[in-house]
């Protein structure tokens, strides 16, 4: 009797296990993402140590986060193609999606940087990793920290490190420093946006190690994976389970033994990086 119940409660943990990634599935194909590119053909953004431009690495990534996405189940759009200009509030302006994610190489300001080449291009070992920034001005706030959140814990779990160049050096505000989240409040791809929304770096190219991070098909592939894993845990929350996770507000105040950030003092916040 004792193995015809465990039978059945074996069965019924994978006919609910199956239900629920129904489910998810459904959540999925019914969210449309919005991924926006930063930067543009005729604004190239930040030169890479190799003199490489910014926007290159950022369409690449699009597509690769685009088809991963795709793969998963959800409908993705494109702010616009790697031959087309578009302006920040012409991003803005879109109806048919669900979530906004902007994409970006991040940089380290000249006064950082230990050389520079014909080109103009910095070079720096100060500055390492991905950061995830959200804007408080941003109407749905807590939707957007939540997805950043969310993103974050699946890019820790895997050992990928953000940037402590943000928290030490430039003092931005930072949210949640074990997680590499930042607030951004005057960017004005997150702040006019009317869903929820955030925005990547994911790797200082300026930096010669992060740049062949980003060069990496391996690494990338890596990092695009735990954004979809992440993101698939957003969609697949119950509605209103974000006001119960931690808050951008508690996040910011919060004690994380575990991040290498806790000795030092976050800033009180920054003029806004301009993207």
């Amino acid at each position: 009797m004792k193995t015809i119940s465990a039978i059945k409660a074996a069965i019924a943990a994978i006919l609910l296990c199956l239900s629920a990634a129904s489910y998810a599935q459904e959540d999925m194909k019914k969210t449309t993402i919005l991924l926006d590119p930063g930067h543009d053909y005729q604004n190239m953004g930040a030169l890479a140590s190799s003199g490489k431009p910014e926007y290159l690495f950022n369409m690449r990534i699009a597509d690769e986060l685009k088809n991963r996405l795709e793969e998963n189940g959800f409908r993705v759009m494109l702010t616009h193609g790697e031959n087309e200009l578009s302006s920040l509030k012409d991003r803005t302006l879109f109806s048919d999606y669900d979530l906004f994610i902007s994409l970006h190489h991040d940089s380290i300001d000249p006064e950082y940087c230990v050389s520079f080449d014909a080109q103009k291009s910095c070079t720096t070992y100060s500055g390492y990793g991905y950061s995830l920034w959200v804007s408080p001005q941003n109407p749905d706030y807590v939707k957007s920290y939540r997805m950043a959140e969310l993103i974050g814990q699946e890019l820790t779990a895997e050992h990928f490190i953000h940037s402590v160049h943000h928290v030490m050096v430039t003092k931005r505000e930072a949210l949640d420093e074990h997680l590499g989240i930042f607030s951004f409040p005057l960017c004005y791809v997150l702040r006019h946006n009317s869903r929820p929304a955030i925005l990547i770096e994911f790797a200082v190219i300026t930096n010669p190690v992060d740049e062949k991070n980003a060069e990496d098909p391996v690494f990338r592939g890596r990092f695009v994976g735990n954004i979809v894993k992440g993101l698939i845990r957003y969609v697949s929350e119950e509605p209103g389970s974000e006001d119960k996770a931690v808050t951008p507000k508690d996040a910011g105040r919060r004690k994380v033994s575990a991040s290498p950030l806790r000795k030092h003092r976050r800033g009180p916040g920054a003029p806004a990086l301009r993207k």
